[in-house]
């Protein structure tokens, strides 16, 4: 009679196999929050009756919603070393509590951990284009074929990583103030592409505007300029 890697075996023909009942310890992270774009690193114990399991080398599968989503890195499976599996989990703008969780074969129940990720800090707003294309519209009643009195400007939000940034709120201001132009949106809020968008109706007057895009901390910027003009060719315009 001898045992062999967990079986009884009784001559040549009989015997029984014992097999090992195998548990996940918590999952351990080196730091519980992490920066915007960070990174930690991410253990879990194989345990067989309460003591890492060392008897053979096990394979430690690791999830989360965010690494589903693309928001995240982290190796979907690592082996374990003296009966623990290391992996590193690096942010890549989730911004919210992840859940990572971990399974091997031979453990009935997975394990989880929360991990809060900082959102990331808005760098900079860039004016992203004009319609119409050509920046120029006509003053106030002269729309018509070809012809509008409404500019649209688009801007977009980037992080520190220069990615775009969604949910950040943008204020606007259009210069010169004085000549009838109207904003007919004061602030926006970045969408899932970063962007932001506002329109301005012309005046009873031609003349050139540029709108300011600004965000919460006081960063903003300057669309190009926007031209008005009165829509019909007049012969003082011709040389």
């Amino acid at each position: 009679t001898s045992t062999v890697a967990g079986a009884t075996v009784t001559g040549e023909r009989n015997y029984s196999v014992g097999a090992t009942a195998l548990t996940l310890s918590a999952i351990t992270l080196d730091s519980a929050r992490i920066d915007a774009y960070g990174s930690t690193n991410v253990s879990v114990d194989v345990l067989a009756n309460g003591a890492k399991y060392t008897g053979q080398q096990m394979t430690v599968n690791f999830s989360s919603a965010c690494v589903t989503a693309g928001k995240a890195s982290l190796a979907a499976s690592a082996p374990t070393k003296d009966g623990t599996a290391k992996v590193v989990y690096r942010d890549l703008g989730c911004a919210t509590r992840d859940t990572i969780s971990a399974t091997t074969d031979g453990a009935a129940a997975p394990v989880s951990q929360t991990l809060d990720i900082a959102a990331p800090a808005a760098a900079s707003v860039q004016f992203a284009e004009a319609a119409p294309t050509n920046q120029s519209i006509v003053i106030k009643g002269q729309g018509g074929n070809l012809r509008t009195e409404t500019a649209t400007l688009k801007f977009r939000v980037f992080d520190v990583f220069n990615r775009p940034l969604p949910g950040q709120p943008v204020s606007f201001a259009v210069t010169p103030a004085d000549m009838g132009l109207t904003l007919n949106k004061l602030q926006d809020t970045t969408d899932q592409n970063g962007e932001v968008i506002t329109t301005v109706n012309s005046g009873s007057q031609p003349t050139t505007f540029r709108v300011t895009a600004r965000l919460a901390n006081g960063i903003s910027t300057m669309s190009d300029s926007i031209v008005v003009t009165t829509g019909v060719p007049v012969q003082r315009a011709f040389s």
